[in-house]
């Protein structure tokens, strides 16, 4: 009754209905214009890079042995 916190909660109850999006359909581009696209890029690997990746797998397979062996260590004995 006269209370402004009622009419303020009031006024902006349904204010998100009152929203209308418009779409433009029209395109900015009016006339097509074709684009060139590359060939794939491959991009190699270094000598060095090479060898890291060979290291790298080398080292998974003795650790994959080592934990694979202390496994079936402590399982069997």
């Amino acid at each position: 009754k006269g209370d402004t916190i009622w009419i303020t909660s009031y006024r902006y109850l349904y204010r998100d209905k009152m929203i209308h999006d418009t779409v433009s359909v029209r395109d900015s581009i009016e006339v097509p214009v074709p684009v060139e696209v590359p060939g794939p890029v491959t991009n190699e690997l270094t000598s060095l890079q090479a060898f890291q990746v060979w290291c790298g797998r080398i080292l998974l397979v003795i650790l994959v042995v080592y934990f694979g062996f202390k496994w079936l260590k402590n399982r069997l004995f």
